[in-house]
């Protein structure tokens, strides 16, 4: 079957519905928004993703990819938590999520230890290296996004902000509200 166009780059095809890239539009225009909408959130999903880099196997350059930065990011602001609490919050795969483990425990970046009450409980916490590691990948990722936000004027950059702020917002609220 021919790849469809919506599966990584433009509009929708014949076929498209049964790949799962472009289907459900009927349902959508009953629902009260239709294809272009749908096109338009996905067209800036790959804008982002693009731009960010996001789409690299590894992340700014480093050796870890997004999904193992942002566990070491959890990890560093939720010290000594379960496998299964960052299962919660990011809704990864379990079996992905104890094969990232063990790569970034193997790397150094993070240890288990039993929980004092319950030897059967595995805590995680960041290393030493690891946090050092962490702060040197935040402070590029903070450098790209200065160079993104740079170019911009001061009332460009605060209507980008707020965009996000409304699109994050708009996301996280009760659906149908």
């Amino acid at each position: 079957m021919a790849r469809a166009k919506s599966a990584g780059y433009s509009g929708a095809q014949a076929g498209a519905e049964s790949a799962g890239y472009g289907g459900a539009q009927a349902g959508a225009e009953s629902a009260g928004y239709g294809g272009a909408q749908i096109a338009a959130v996905r067209r800036f999903n790959r804008f982002y993703t693009r731009l960010l880099g996001l789409l690299d196997e590894k992340l700014l350059a480093s050796p870890v990819s997004l999904t193992e930065a942002r566990i070491l990011w959890e990890l560093e602001r939720n010290p000594r938590s379960r496998a299964e609490d960052l299962l919660a919050r990011l809704s990864v795969d379990r079996g992905y999520m104890s094969r990232i483990l063990s790569r970034l425990e193997r790397a150094g970046l993070l240890s288990r230890s039993a929980h004092a009450r319950d030897g059967r409980m595995r805590l995680l916490e960041l290393t030493r290296k690891g946090h050092t590691f962490l702060s040197r990948l935040e402070e590029t990722a903070s450098a790209q996004i200065r160079g993104l936000l740079e170019p911009l004027a001061p009332t460009q950059r605060k209507r980008l902000v707020q965009a996000m702020a409304e699109v994050e917002a708009l996301l996280s609220a009760p659906r149908g509200t």
